[in-house]
């Protein structure tokens, strides 16, 4: 079965131990990762080797682990890849004072100031004129005026000569809005828009440029919010390959319940496409026999009901 399953997430206890201290994703469970796998990583893992072995079981390919040159493998190889990641969106992380998880770099505001001042893009005169009007005194600050920069709906690194209005949803905007000011601040700021492999976090161009330039097939991209990854892969594929997108993000648990009835619906004859879409029927029908309080309780309960 020409099918593979490339995991990122951690899919087990020493994955997710020997990975917490360089994953974007991992990150949020640095300062207590005894406490924070017990709780929840544990569960997650529990629930993606049951993806696994219904992947297994059905002949799909897995790759634990997965890195960047295993999604150019893989779309060598294979007519369908699922790729099981993590995106980092266009957010900019602002740590505590006393940690490194810290998109801006610099702990001199002054740096951020001066460096907008130089540049001659549109973006640089809307943060100047916020700069101005409040000038930062702390790294807090910059990000207060950056992250209101990111949720404006004026795009401009998109805008034409004719300064048409750009038609978006807000999480197109912000990303696009984010992308201007990596290219702004440059060195002093952590980019987003970025795919996590093991082996690091990648831009949508290094993404492209990896995948096979005979594949064909279909690319599953259940890595958070995807629309922005998946647009632009369609653009410069011209849309030689199709990808499975979505505009909201994926939650570990959920994810692999659909990701496990696609592979046994797969497995029994429907095309991917169709077993996609019947298996978010299927949990939203299983969903729906469960009251409020049931459901409350997480996708645990229902996970056997549903893919058995």
């Amino acid at each position: 079965m020409s099918i593979a399953l490339l995991l990122v997430l951690p899919a087990s206890e020493a994955s997710f131990r020997s990975r917490i201290s360089t994953s974007d994703y991992l990150s949020r469970y640095k300062l207590d990762p005894d406490t924070s796998w017990r709780v929840e990583c544990k569960n997650d893992v529990a629930v993606l080797m049951e993806l696994v072995e219904t992947a297994r079981s059905v002949g799909a390919s897995i790759i634990e682990d997965a890195t960047l040159a295993d999604l150019s493998r893989a779309t060598k190889e294979f007519k369908i890849v699922v790729l099981f990641s993590h995106w980092k969106g266009p957010t900019i992380l602002l740590g505590g004072e006393d940690d490194d998880d810290h998109d801006l770099l610099s702990k001199n505001p002054t740096d951020y100031v001066e460096k907008a001042r130089t540049a001659t893009s549109k973006s640089a005169v809307w943060l100047n004129r916020a700069f101005s009007a409040t000038p930062p005194r702390d790294r807090k600050e910059v990000h207060e005026i950056l992250t209101t920069y990111i949720n404006s709906r004026t795009v401009w690194s998109e805008q034409g000569d004719d300064d048409f209005e750009i038609v978006a949803n807000d999480f197109t905007i912000e990303s696009w809005n984010r992308d201007e000011l990596d290219r702004l601040f440059g060195s002093l700021i952590n980019p987003g828009n970025r795919v996590e492999f093991t082996d690091g976090l990648y831009d949508r161009e290094s993404i492209a440029k990896v995948i096979d330039a005979a594949f064909n097939g279909i690319l599953d991209l259940t890595t958070c919010t995807s629309t922005v990854l998946s647009d632009y892969l369609g653009q410069v594929s011209r849309g030689r390959y199709a990808t499975v997108q979505f505009d909201k993000e994926q939650k570990p648990v959920p994810a692999c319940l659909l990701l496990s009835r696609t592979f046994q619906l797969f497995g029994e004859g429907l095309s991917y496409r169709a077993a996609r879409i019947q298996a978010l029927k299927d949990l939203n029908r299983t969903l729906e026999e469960f009251d409020a309080r049931e459901r409350s309780n997480g996708f645990f309960g229902v996970f056997s009901r549903f893919i058995g």
